[in-house]
């Protein structure tokens, strides 16, 4: 049913969809959404359509007339529907439109929080329709001219607000021939009054005022109508009413007009103008002939006899029937000339079910299971497309396979005892299969038909029952109790087999969530539990379960598992509400009793809350608080942990990790505990971290905050084992910095507290600023924080940033208390490292403060020293530009800058000019001097002197001569001495003259 409907839907969504999805490639959909396979479920085909839903933005569904969809032959389709469209709106954007009568419960359980409208009608609509209808009496009907006027106002009073009674009285009307009939009809009408019933059962007078061959065509097709498992055709039900009253004889002459057979039913069972089926006029007609005519109708032991007679009709002279093989021609051609054997082969099993018993019916179908001819196959129909839950096809000998489908247990029996003394392979393959089948339709009476044989042949172990491939394991499997239960009380295996069946069985069912079978088999006495499965049934929050166990008395409610947790711990671990009230309030476990690790149940529950921000853990940790069963609050469990510091999530806990609680959570189980069981809140564990250090290192603001407010010493300044107080870890966080805020924010914050390597919280604190501000520029600017704090090798902040970053250092040299000139325990400055780590941009920032570039460090070099030597010439511009930097500075090695750059005063340019000649030219006594100081000069050369002694001359008439003076010839006097020093400088132990 939901199938099909699942199906029209899928339809007229493809036929709208511009584009289907990408992974939705399938040439034959069409023909797959229509082709009616037992085996395809209604969870596939909602997959389906949830697929296609992909394709559109949004998608409106009308569900018109639900109350219809929910009847005896239908149970529990309605509210599945209801649950799969549920599950479209989660996952898609679909809308919903639906009309029902109005039901109380289904408005409260799926209805609930929709716009909702009643749209009753009322005595006017009423009115207007019965007017209306009115026309379509037969003239000698209404009779004189204020008639239709009575007639109106009477079956409106009777009618309220139902247009159902409205048509149903009306109808009532139809084949009244005078005036004086229709008005005493309508006095009967007036005194019935105005409930449905009341209106079926006039039609029903009427149907029985007919005559007896019109009546006999009435009750027969009303009563197939109400019984039939499917809707019939017209010429289904023109069939089907052709036979006697108990169904042994059927004739051609006796199959009535369809038209004829419409009217003896009083306008109870019309026609569907689109589809040809014939069906009741309205659900409560099916309730009315179901619940009170059930001695007026055909029975359906009438109805399986009719089916079971119509399926023989054929002639067995027909050259048809000898025919071997059954073509589809042949069964169209069989169906067209028998209309009403497509709907007995399906389903004369099922009406014949409860009337099993009667010989007649069982001759009947051993007659028919017996035919040897192409109508076999329509027969087995309805077992071909059945599947296993593996998806194979069932493998067993049609007549069984049949009966075991329908489950006619007592019929089956019989063809059983047939076979009594058949040894035969193939029929233990045909038992296994057959049996597979009952389970898998619920015939359980059939099953145990099967394991009496099995056990009266001696077929134990031909049929495989107890192997892992058994019928025994397919039970389990499929987690049907009473296959798993008939087997042990027919077979009677052994006891280890036994034992181990329950236990799979049990598993599986607490794994699959099963509780009634869980508790089913809890409650056996040859069961025999271990607290492996107690825990599993807590973990699963099977608390009927739970409770079953418990009661045994071999379980032990106090007992604890292998981390030395007991059933009251594990409810509070896992959050299991229910199963942790049983315990606590019927078996009284101690709640005070440790595991291994030193935690309670308190503690473990208060851990997880904050893993899950649901309202069963608060409900397990109020319940503890209130009760105090033996709960001490202010206790450490191993790790020296208190209930503040699991409140607050934890990175890394003595090596054992633990998430950080996501934003979202609720802070309900903190507050308890801080505000009303008033409990210290400064209690350190074993590695010194108080709850605010928690709370910090989490970058959880609002726990933090509720600690603050609390009014409590929540020791602010008090360090961890590593010497790092809250300030800290909160200074960490890249985005979150309200806990820095609210840290700095206290009066007795100190932010210069050193940890164990002499580091402030300033070392450690996110220094980026983006949307947020950082961290550490709200520590930097606190009026208390000192920036030239050294940590133990000497260094300073700014120290630490040269050597790594630039994000930070532009802030700390702009603070007026650093001392950029402050030296490490090996002398030297923020420059030096700065140099060293070719920080080129920290270099030019630093160099723009009051930096000292000539500060020695223990070796008595500079920082140009250190440039020269790494080759860092970005640096050594930097520092030769600055002013004060010094160029002659000698270390405790005699070195100066020049000679760590290893620099050739020798060389020579591309003109042939040293490095001394081009000073000279260019008057540059300052680089003249400082090659001069080089002891590596080569002042032997003549062509070099000689060359000097010419661009002197050159210098002094430029000088001599006004008009070819030339700027900086001021400095000729001292350039001339230089020269003079480069021309008698010792060459080899002698003096070379000028």
């Amino acid at each position: 049913m939901l199938e099909r409907i699942y199906a029209t839907i899928a339809l007229e969504l493809v036929k709208t969809a511009e584009e289907l999805p990408e992974d939705f490639v399938d040439c034959s959909w069409p023909e797959w959404v229509r082709r009616d396979d037992d085996h395809k479920t209604a969870h596939c085909m909602r997959t389906f359509v949830g697929e296609i839903m992909e394709a559109f933005e949004r998608v409106f569904l009308i569900l018109d007339g639900l109350d219809e969809l929910e009847t005896s032959a239908l149970e529990g389709r309605r509210e599945q529907l209801l649950r799969d469209v549920a599950v479209w709106q989660k996952e898609h954007s679909l809308s919903i439109f639906a009309t029902c009568e109005f039901e109380e419960e289904l408005f409260m359980l799926v209805f609930d929080g929709y716009d909702a409208m009643d749209i009753s009608p009322d005595q006017d609509n009423i009115g207007k329709y019965i007017e209306d209808r009115l026309s379509t009496l037969p003239r000698e009907t209404l009779g004189q001219p204020e008639l239709p006027a009575n007639i109106q106002q009477k079956l409106k009073n009777s009618a309220a607000t139902n247009f159902l009674t409205a048509r149903l009285l009306l109808e009532s009307l139809s084949g009244l021939t005078n005036e004086l009939s229709v008005r005493e009809h309508l006095e009967r009408v007036s005194g019935c009054g105005a409930s449905l019933d009341a209106a079926y059962e006039l039609i029903t007078q009427r149907i029985n005022n007919q005559s007896t061959g019109r009546l006999e065509l009435a009750r027969k097709a009303i009563s197939w109508t109400v019984q039939a498992k499917r809707q019939l055709s017209a010429t289904e039900l023109t069939h089907a009413v052709a036979f006697n009253i108990d169904g042994t004889r059927w004739s051609r002459e006796n199959v009535p007009d369809i038209d004829d057979l419409i009217s003896c039913c009083s306008g109870l069972v019309p026609i569907e103008p689109k589809t040809g089926e014939v069906h009741l006029l309205h659900k409560t007609a099916l309730e009315y002939f179901d619940h009170n005519m059930k001695d007026w109708m055909v029975t359906e032991r009438d109805i399986a006899m009719c089916c079971l007679t119509y399926l023989q009709l054929e002639d067995p002279g027909d050259a048809f029937l000898q025919y071997i093989s059954c073509s589809l021609q042949e069964d169209e051609r069989y169906l067209e000339e028998w209309p009403l054997a497509g709907y007995a082969a399906q389903f004369w099993g099922l009406h014949a079910r409860e009337s099993q018993d009667d010989l007649d019916i069982q001759n009947a179908v051993l007659r028919l299971l017996g035919v040897r001819r192409p109508l076999s196959s329509l027969i087995q129909a309805p077992v071909e497309s059945l599947r296993t839950p593996e998806g194979h096809y069932y493998s067993s000998e049609p007549s069984i396979a049949l009966l075991t489908f329908f489950g006619l247990d007592q019929i089956l029996d019989l063809i059983l005892k047939k076979e009594i003394n058949r040894a035969c392979s193939t029929l233990d393959r045909q038992i296994k299969s057959a049996m597979e089948l009952a389970i898998g339709q619920n015939h359980i009476e059939v099953l145990k038909v099967f394991f009496t044989f099995i056990t009266s042949t001696g077929r134990t172990e031909h049929t495989r029952v107890f192997c892992t491939t058994g019928i025994m394991w397919h039970a389990v499997n499929q987690l049907h109790y009473a296959a798993m239960e008939a087997a042990i009380n027919i077979l009677v295996p052994s006891t280890s087999f036994r034992q181990r069946t329950l236990d799979f069985f049990f598993d599986h069912s607490i794994k699959k969530k099963n509780t009634s079978v869980a508790r089913r088999i809890a409650a056996r006495t040859d069961f025999s539990i271990s607290p492996v499965m107690l825990r599993e049934a807590i973990s699963n929050g099977l608390a009927e379960v739970v409770e079953v166990l418990l009661q045994r008395s071999d379980m032990d409610p106090d007992g604890v598992d292998e981390l030395g947790r007991t059933c009251l711990a594990l409810a509070a671990f896992w959050g299991r509400k229910c199963i942790f009230d049983v315990l606590l309030d019927t078996y009284k476990v101690d709640a005070s009793i440790r595991d291994a690790s030193g935690e309670t149940a308190l503690t473990l529950a208060v851990k997880e809350a904050y893993r899950d921000d649901s309202s069963e853990y608060t409900h397990i940790i109020q319940r503890l608080l209130q009760s105090n069963h033996g709960t001490e609050l202010h206790m450490k469990d191993r790790d020296g942990q208190t209930l503040f510091d699991t409140c607050s999530p934890q990175w890394q806990c003595l090596g054992v990790s633990h998430a950080v609680t996501a934003s979202g959570n609720s802070t309900d189980v903190l507050e308890l505990l801080v505000n009303e069981r008033d409990l210290p809140v400064n209690i350190p564990d074993n590695k010194g971290k108080t709850p605010l250090i928690w709370a910090a290192m989490a970058a959880w603001h609002p726990r933090a905050l509720i600690l603050i407010e609390s009014g409590k010493d929540v020791a602010l300044n008090v360090a961890d084992c590593y010497g790092r107080t809250a300030l800290f870890y909160a200074g960490k966080a890249s985005h979150q910095t309200d806990t820095v805020d609210c840290l700095l924010a206290q009066e007795e914050i100190d932010p210069n507290i050193q940890d164990e390597h002499g580091r402030t919280a300033l070392w450690y604190a996110w220094d980026i600023d983006s949307t947020y501000i950082s961290g550490f520029t709200k520590i930097l600017t606190h009026n208390k924080t000192n920036p030239n704090i050294q940590d133990s090798r000497g260094r300073t902040i700014l120290i630490h940033k040269a050597e790594c970053s630039t994000w930070a250092l532009e802030r700390i040299l702009k603070d007026s208390r650093t001392d950029p000139n402050m030296v490490d325990w090996t002398g030297r400055t923020a420059l030096f490292y700065a140099v060293s780590y070719h920080q080129q941009t920290v270099e030019a920032l630093l160099l723009h403060e009051a930096t000292d570039p000539n500060v020695l460090d223990l070796d008595g070099r500079t920082p140009l020293s250190h440039a020269s030597e790494l080759l860092n010439y970005q640096a050594v511009e930097h520092l030769l530009r600055h002013p004060k930097t010094l160029v002659d500075i000698s270390d405790k090695s005699g070195l100066t800058p020049l000679d760590y750059a290893e620099i050739d005063v020798n060389c020579e340019d591309h003109m042939g000019e040293t490095p001394f000649e081009c000073a000279t030219r260019n008057l540059d006594v300052e680089v003249m001097r400082l090659l001069l100081g080089r002891s590596d000069l080569d002042s032997s050369k003549k062509d070099i002197r000689e060359s000097l002694r010419r661009t002197m001359e050159h210098h002094r008439k430029c000088r001599d001569d006004e008009s070819r003076a030339e700027s900086g010839l001021e400095l000729l006097p001292e350039a001339e001495e230089l020269v003079n020093q480069y021309l008698i400088r010792e060459v080899e132990g002698e003096y070379i003259l000028a």
